[in-house]
């Protein structure tokens, strides 16, 4: 419902059996939804825990897209992510298709149909 909050859950995973470079992917945001003004649950993927490294090196947003950067993935690691958006505006949106690839090899993407949502008015 509108002025309410909706949980986007993001899953990256290395298929290969070896260490990667950089690593991408951007997450097209349906239009309707905003994130938090303070980014609070962002800024919290990129703080580094006292042991080992940061859920996610670097992010921004860029109209509707968020890209999520990592410094490099492990064989096989899966990254999986959760934050929060914010109903904004009552209706049906789709979103640009999301798509994740190595930063130094932008011609293998791997792409996913766009997100919709349906937002319904307040009462």
């Amino acid at each position: 419902a509108e002025g309410g909050t909706v949980r986007l859950n993001v899953r990256l995973q290395n298929i290969d059996t070896k260490d990667t470079g950089m690593a991408v992917a951007i997450v097209g945001l349906p239009a309707g939804l905003k994130l938090p003004p303070d980014f609070k649950q962002l800024k919290d993927l990129t703080a580094k825990p006292a042991k080992g490294e940061a859920a996610v090196s670097y992010w921004e947003q860029n109209g509707r897209e968020l890209v999520l950067y990592w410094r490099g993935l492990g064989p096989k690691q899966v990254v999986d992510l959760s934050f929060d958006l914010i109903a904004d505006i009552p209706g049906e949106f789709h979103g640009p298709a999301s798509r994740a690839y190595l930063y130094y090899d932008a011609t293998a993407k791997h792409w996913l149909d766009p997100l919709t949502i349906t937002i319904r008015p307040k009462n």
